[in-house]
């Protein structure tokens, strides 16, 4: 009868049911994350074409030989290799009113966009120092993405006073729901100096930060009274919901900075010209274990 209970639960709710043995959620979070694995400080003149491309790989292969790699299936920009300047221990990407054209995809506009070489995996923190472009229908990005998880740290439309985190899975399509928040700055403009944007993936939450401020978690677990666990408490043994965007431990995650366009209408708006400016990026990975946490019906077969 319990069995039957628990199985209706877990259908009607869409998300997957697990049991939590009883403990301290947060504990395994409490290693320190020490010297980033890796860390760009944008020496030199040119970009390093050995941790760097400057387009999204066509799928199956890995160069720019199709519309995907330097559209990302937007109609609004171009992206180009001439966008991206290094100078000064700086990144600077630009958008530009300028026609542009690839593969038979016609834009007014040309930008750039990195993508990581190297991928990142296991229990992660990125973070980016960058100054943000400001304007009407400027589309900035720092994000990572790979296999079937996308963790976006910040993005926005135009206006700077907000800006956009999120933290997507994608099986065959995106799996509903999606986590999301749009956080309001108020008397905290970003686009008027450099500041801080980092995310960390830990074994029960995703944090999201500004300035070191935490401005966002991502629980993984909800109880089945509804209450989201963010906080690091003790909980007696009990089945708990996984958020279905729950990022897949092990996935390997690309960094990626770009500068886009809005989606819609790109031939019909005006858009300002202006400057992503990135002044490092950072990756540090904690020594931790990936957590299993069984789901229900793996525990029922346990007893």
């Amino acid at each position: 009868m319990v069995f039957v209970t628990l199985v209706s639960l877990n259908y009607v709710s869409g998300q997957k049911l697990v049991y939590w043995p009883g403990g301290n959620i947060c504990d395994a979070e409490q290693i320190p994350y020490g010297d980033p694995i890796w860390e760009e400080n944008f020496d030199g003149d040119v970009l390093d074409a050995e941790e760097w491309t400057t387009y999204f790989p066509c799928r199956g292969q890995d160069d720019d030989q199709c519309l995907w790699a330097r559209t990302h299936g937007i109609p609004g920009q171009i992206y180009r290799d001439n966008n991206i300047v290094v100078n000064d221990g700086k990144c600077t990407i630009s958008l530009r009113r300028e026609d542009g054209e690839w593969f038979g995809q016609k834009s007014p506009y040309t930008t750039g966009m990195i993508r990581s070489v190297k991928a990142f995996s296991h229990y992660t923190r990125y973070e980016i120092l960058a100054d943000m472009p400001d304007g009407s229908g400027v589309w900035p990005n720092f994000w990572m993405f790979g296999y079937g998880t996308e963790l976006d740290v910040c993005e926005y439309n135009e206006d700077t006073n907000k800006y956009l985190i999120a933290v997507h899975r994608f099986d065959g399509g995106l799996t509903k729901p999606d986590w999301c928040c749009t956080f309001v700055k108020k008397d905290y403009p970003i686009t008027e100096d450099f500041h801080l944007y980092a995310v960390e993936y830990e074994p029960y939450r995703v944090k999201f930060y500004l300035d070191d401020e935490i401005v966002g978690i991502m629980p993984r677990f909800t109880t089945v009274a509804g209450e989201e666990v963010k906080e690091c408490e003790n909980y007696e043994p009990q089945l708990m919901i996984e958020h279905n965007s729950w990022p897949e431990y092990g996935n390997p995650l690309n960094v990626i900075a770009d500068f886009a366009t809005l989606k819609r209408k790109t031939k019909n708006f005006h858009v300002n010209e202006g400057d992503m400016v990135i002044d490092y990026i950072k990756v540090y990975e904690r020594d931790t274990p990936k957590v299993n946490i069984p789901s229900m019906i793996q525990f029922l077969l346990r007893i």
